[in-house]
């Protein structure tokens, strides 16, 4: 059965070489113009969000690397690490700017008016590289779906290893209410404590339970030391609740286990956020393309600027709406859309502005 998969494999591999080299044009020059144009573009932007990244990270941990006698190689595996999450966030920002640089790229060379002069429609041209930005599109569904909460939870123990600390305050509160057993668990980096909602003498007044134990530890009432208490099956009904420490590290496949057995807001809107997230790279894009054109005597800063300021406020909005959601002021599915709601309902108000 291998020798098929190879040969698929090697039939791709040879595909995408002739076409990187310009040699796989068979469906069309225009489309694979199109499409390096986009990677280029989305490459730098993507390449300036890194290094600011860095920069800025090294310059907020390079006093503890010092102080706590950290390896600089430690700091470097904890920024890789680290990556994923970021990337989840960085994606849609070089997505935006990415398009708007290719948009504006072409007006200021007058590729674009060639193109029109060809027939060629602003729809078509954006279809034509779909094989760029739909891998983007795919790629941060990935990251936010599935690799950066994997990564994340390396990285927290790297971050705690620069900081010299046990544990880290995480992102999202740390109580975990699981009403089939009536215990509400506070939660840490490697230990749980819970605190049975229950009557004195139908349950223990205080459980501990040390991540991956299999039995937790329990103070009956009136008792002077912890002894072996009930088992962590029937602590954490779901395997999921006991493999990670935190919601914000566990899978997203998982993160519907602990949304089952201990339903929460905050948790609610982390789940919609990672499968929703990446139509924020899309929207972006829509809202603004009517600056992605510059005037005669304008320039790319029109464009870029307009994408920033963009970028900037929409990241206000998921803070202002996701705060609302997180509060249960508003559902958590709303605190995810309705910032991509107000982007489209801006692609549309600025529709009779765009001039190509």
């Amino acid at each position: 059965w291998t020798a098929p998969l190879f040969a698929f494999l090697r039939e791709k591999h040879d595909t995408a070489t002739r076409w990187m080299h310009g040699k796989g044009t068979q469906h069309g020059i225009f489309r694979h113009w199109a499409t390096l144009s986009w990677w280029r573009n989305w490459a730098s932007a993507l390449g300036s969000l890194l290094v600011l990244n860095l920069l800025v990270e090294y310059a907020t941990l390079a006093g503890d690397l010092s102080k706590n006698n950290v390896h600089f190689i430690v700091f470097i595996e904890y920024w890789l690490w680290n990556l994923p999450p970021f990337l989840a966030v960085a994606f849609p920002m070089a997505f935006l700017l990415g398009t708007l640089l290719s948009l504006s790229e072409a007006a200021l060379n007058r590729e674009w008016l060639a193109l029109r002069a060809g027939g060629v429609s602003l729809l078509r041209w954006l279809w034509s590289s779909r094989f760029a930005w739909g891998v983007v599109a795919l790629l941060t569904l990935g990251l936010q779906a599935g690799l950066a909460p994997v990564a994340m939870n390396r990285a927290n123990r790297l971050y705690r290893k620069i900081l010299n600390r046990s544990e880290i305050q995480v992102s999202t509160k740390p109580w975990l209410h699981l009403g089939s057993t009536g215990v509400l668990w506070h939660l840490e980096a490697d230990q749980r404590w819970g605190f049975p909602l229950k009557a004195p003498g139908e349950a223990p007044i205080l459980l501990r339970w040390r991540l991956g134990a299999s039995h937790s530890e329990a103070l009956a009432w009136g008792g002077q030391e912890l002894v072996q208490g009930p088992s962590a099956d029937r602590l954490f009904p779901a395997r999921a609740l006991r493999v990670f420490a935190s919601a914000e590290e566990a899978h997203t496949s998982d993160l519907f286990h602990w949304q089952r057995w201990a339903p929460d807001p905050e948790r609610s809107y982390m789940l919609w956020t990672r499968l929703l997230g990446w139509l924020a790279g899309p929207c972006l894009v829509l809202a603004m393309l009517s600056y992605a054109f510059p005037g005669p005597r304008q320039g790319r800063g029109q464009a870029l600027g307009a994408g920033l300021v963009a970028g900037l406020v929409f990241l206000g909005l998921q803070t202002l709406f996701g705060g609302a959601a997180r509060a249960s002021e508003i559902p958590a599915f709303w605190g995810v859309l309705a910032p991509l709601l107000l982007l489209l309902s801006v692609s549309l108000l600025r529709l009779r502005r765009l001039r190509t």
